[in-house]
């Protein structure tokens, strides 16, 4: 069994493929939503997103060393809410695993199509707490992870494609069957422009698989850390 940590950019690199989508100013109110859904165990926020319908905030394209004319992503990674952005396209690229796994909550956009926060509502507890390496606090439903060195996971339900776990508050996981769809759409579908990268943090059948958030070489120091009780 595969998780994935989902990410956005180039690996070993500060940058994007294609410009990137965020939230600009309205990054901190989000977060808040994002987090109070997380807390309370991944409920949902479309009816008080719908209420306040008129705060909905706007997608950002961030051209940063883009030239201007480069068209933005349709598929990103916002880091700051723990959240996917991806446009009408994409969604309906994606649906299948994206079902059940979470919400899509619209944001008002200057682009060509709609695009879409995903708040994943799929908190479960599959993190193995007495495998891995953390660096543990006391939080709002007993311990939760500052740090997570290295990860590992109990058995995954099935049809599980995106999760998380209530003691990291910052991550979203993937499974190994929609880091393979992601792969493969982007090696040739030409008409997904995707920022997202799909990171192995755990194999439960390879004990040498590569965490790769880490260069190859940062790995092997930290598996050698003192695993955490």
């Amino acid at each position: 069994m595969r998780v994935y940590a989902i990410s956005s950019g180039l690996r070993d690199s500060d940058s994007c493929l294609w410009p990137t989508l965020g939230l600009g100013s309205r990054t901190h109110e989000v977060m808040d939503l994002i987090r109070a859904s997380f807390e309370s165990g991944g409920s949902s926020l479309a009816d008080h997103w719908a209420r306040e319908n008129w705060e909905i905030p706007a997608v950002v394209f961030n051209y940063d060393n883009h030239p201007k004319d480069t068209p933005p992503a349709n598929f990103d990674y916002c880091h700051p809410v723990s959240s996917l952005i991806m446009d009408e396209y994409v969604f309906q690229l994606f649906d299948d695993c994206l079902y059940g796994s979470g919400e899509l909550l619209p944001l008002k956009s200057t682009g060509d199509s709609p695009y879409y926060l995903f708040n994943c509502t799929k908190v479960i507890d599959v993190l193995d707490t007495k495998r891995g390496h953390y660096n543990w606090l006391s939080g709002y439903r007993g311990k939760v992870a500052s740090a997570a060195y290295v990860l590992a996971f109990k058995k995954l339900p099935a049809g599980l494609d995106l999760f998380r776990v209530p003691q990291l508050s910052k991550m979203l996981f993937a499974s190994e069957e929609f880091s393979i769809r992601i792969r493969e759409e982007g090696q040739c579908n030409k008409r997904l422009r995707s920022n997202v990268r799909c990171d192995l943090v755990w194999d439960s059948d390879d004990p040498t698989y590569w965490d790769e958030r880490y260069p190859p070489e940062q790995w092997e120091r930290v598996k050698k850390l003192k695993h955490s009780t």
